[in-house]
C-alpha cells in the first residue's frame, strides 16, 4: 500500500514539473482523471481521488484524506524538484489510511488513470517476492503490518502507533517505519592511532542512513514555541556585519592611486605609448562569505531527559537547529545539517538533514524532526566527514558547529584516550585546510572533555541545557560577527 501511495505522489510531482515546462500537458492529462468528488471509500477509489486532486488544483472532494494529500503537496510546491517529498508525504498519508482501517489488496490494485504504469522501475523489490505485495513495501504501515502479520514475533516489537494529528500539533517525531539497516557506504576515512603515532588510512566506514521522518509541521511548532526567541535572533542576524571589504586594484576612479598601475602608466608615457587609464584603488562593498555545517550528536546518551524538563537532550538539539534555520533566512549563509552516531569503526552512521546545495524544504524539515537517539559517538570520523562537505563551497570562511553531550566513545574502543586523540587530530587537520571547528558541550562533564580536545577558545559549555535553543543562536552570532 505504501508503495502505491508514494508512487501516486511521485507521478504527480513529475507531471507537475513537466507541466511547468510544457503547460499543454496538464490539460491533456487532466482529461484522463474522472474520479468523482464523493463516493465509497475503498482504497482504489480513494487513490483515484487523490490522483485527481494532486494534478487538478481546481478539483475538490469530500474525501478528507485526499484533500490533506493535496494540501501537503501544494504546500511543498517549492520542493517539487526534490523526489524525497514523495516519500515524506506518502508516509504520512499511508499512516493515516491505516488508521482509517481501509482494506488494500495489492493483487487487485490497478494504477489509475490508464496512462500511468505501476512504477516498478522506481522500487528495489526483493529478488524472491512473496505472494503478499505488502511484504515489498519499503515503509510498511504499522497498523497494516500488525494486522497482516499478527502472531509474528518480529512484529511484536513494533512501537505503538502514534496519532499523526498529535505529532503534527506538537512537532514530535513519529515512530520510525524506516528500515534503519539500509546504510549506504559513502566514504572511507582515516583515523589517528596515538599508540602507534600513525594515521590509519581508510580505517573507518561512513554509512549514510535513510532518514526517519518526523512532523511536516515541525517549523510551525517551533515558531509557536519560540516566537520571541526567533524574533530576537532575526534582529540579531539582521545586525550582523557583512564582513570585510576587499581592495580593488586598477579602478577607473577611487580615493587612492594604485601604485602598480601608476608606475605602469608612467612607463607607458615615457615610452610614448597609450597609458593605462585605470590607475586608482578602491574598495568593494562589504560582503559576508561564510558556510556552516551544523553537526548534531544523536548518540544514545541524547535520549536522556533534561533536568526539570519533559524534553530529551536530542529534542533540544533539534529545536535549537530549527531556530537557526529560521534565522539563516536573514544572512543567507550556506548551511548543512547532519546527525551522527556510530556502532564501531565499520559503521559510523550519518543522517543527512540538509546539504549545502539544496534549499530547506518539507523533506528537510521532516528529517530534522525525525532525528532519533541511538548508538555511540565516534566524533573524529564525523568531523572529517563534515570537512569533506565544504569541497564545493566557495566561501572565505568555513565553520563546523558541533553540538554534543559527551566525549568521543565507541563499542570497539576500550582506551578512553584513543578517540579523544583522534578527534583532536581531526580538528587540527581541518584547521590546516581552513575549516574552523567549534564545539557546544552540553553539561559540565561534557565541557571538561571538550576543553581537552578543542581548547578553551574552541568550545563553550552550556550547563542549563533547557537554554540551548536560545544560546545556540546567540553563540552563532558571536562566532560569525
Amino acid at each position: 500500500m505504501q508503495v502505491a501511495i508514494v508512487s501516486i505522489i511521485e507521478d504527480a510531482r513529475v507531471e507537475m514539473l513537466a507541466g511547468l515546462e510544457l503547460p499543454g500537458l496538464n490539460r491533456l492529462w487532466t482529461e484522463f482523471h474522472d474520479a468523482p468528488s464523493s463516493g465509497i471509500n475503498t482504497a482504489q477509489r480513494m487513490f483515484e481521488r487523490l490522483s485527481r486532486a494532486l494534478i487538478d488544483p481546481n478539483f475538490h472532494t469530500d474525501d478528507g484524506w485526499a484533500e490533506k494529500g493535496k494540501r501537503m503537496f501544494y504546500q511543498a510546491r517549492d520542493s517539487w524538484d526534490d523526489p524525497r517529498i514523495s516519500r515524506a508525504i506518502g508516509n504520512i498519508l499511508g499512516n493515516e489510511l491505516g488508521q482509517l482501517r481501509v482494506q488494500f489488496n495489492a493483487k487487485d490494485y490497478v494504477p489509475n488513470p490508464v496512462y500511468r504504469d505501476d512504477n516498478n522501475g522506481l522500487w528495489a523489490f526483493p529478488e524472491a517476492p512473496s505472494e503478499d505485495m505488502q511484504a515489498h513495501d519499503l515503509n510498511v504501515d504499522l497498523v497494516e503490518a500488525r494486522r497482516t502479520t499478527r502472531g509474528n514475533k518480529k512484529n511484536s516489537k513494533m512501537q505503538e502507533e502514534t496519532s499523526e494529528n498529535e505529532n503534527e500539533k506538537y512537532g514530535i517525531a513519529k515512530p520510525s517505519t524506516v528500515d534503519e539497516k539500509s546504510g549506504r557506504l559513502i566514504a572511507k576515512l582515516p583515523e589517528f592511532d596515538y599508540t602507534a603515532n600513525k594515521l590509519r588510512k581508510d580505517w573507518v566506514s561512513i554509512l549514510e542512513y535513510r532518514n526517519r521522518l518526523g512532523s511536516s509541521k515541525y517549523l510551525d511548532y517551533i515558531e509557536n514555541e519560540y516566537s520571541e526567541v526567533i524574533q530576537k535572533s532575526e534582529r540579531l542576524f539582521s545586525s550582523l556585519s557583512l564582513g570585510p571589504s576587499k581592495k580593488l586594484k586598477r579602478q577607473a576612479e577611487g580615493e587612492n592611486l594604485d601604485l602598480d598601475a601608476s608606475v605602469d602608466a608612467l612607463i607607458s608615457i615615457r615610452t610614448k605609448t597609450a597609458p593605462e587609464q585605470n590607475i586608482f584603488e578602491n574598495r568593494s562593498k562589504p560582503s559576508r562569505s561564510l558556510a556552516i555545517h551544523l553537526l548534531l550528536d544523536t548518540s544514545e546518551s541524547t535520549r536522556a531527559l533534561v533536568p526539570n524538563s519533559s524534553k530529551s537532550i536530542l529534542e533540544l538539539e533539534r529545536e535549537a537547529a530549527a531556530i537557526l534555520v529560521k534565522s539563516f533566512n536573514k544572512t543567507r549563509d550556506p548551511f548543512a545539517i547532519t546527525g551522527f552516531s556510530s556502532n564501531g569503526r565499520h559503521d559510523v552512521r550519518i543522517q543527512t538533514v540538509k546539504q549545502f546545495d539544496e534549499e530547506f524544504g518539507m523533506s528537510n524539515e521532516m528529517s530534522l524532526a525525525g532525528l532519533a537517539s541511538g548508538y555511540s559517538t565516534r566524533m573524529g570520523a564525523a568531523l572529517r566527514y563534515c570537512g569533506t562537505s565544504f569541497n564545493k563551497t566557495l566561501t572565505d570562511r568555513k565553520l563546523i558547529l558541533l553540538v554534543t553531550d559527551g566525549e568521543p566513545s565507541d563499542i570497539d574502543v576500550n582506551d578512553a584516550k584513543y578517540l579523544k586523540f583522534d578527534t583532536k587530530r581531526a580538528v587540527s587537520e581541518l584547521k590546516n585546510v581552513q575549516v574552523d571547528v567549534f564545539c557546544v558541550a552540553l553539561g559540565k562533564q561534557a565541557g571538561k572533555h571538550a576543553e581537552q580536545i578543542f581548547g578553551k577558545s574552541g568550545c563553550v559549555s552550556i550547563n542549563n541545557l533547557s537554554s540551548l535553543p536560545t544560546k545556540l543562536t546567540n553563540l552563532y552570532v558571536k562566532l560569525t560577527s
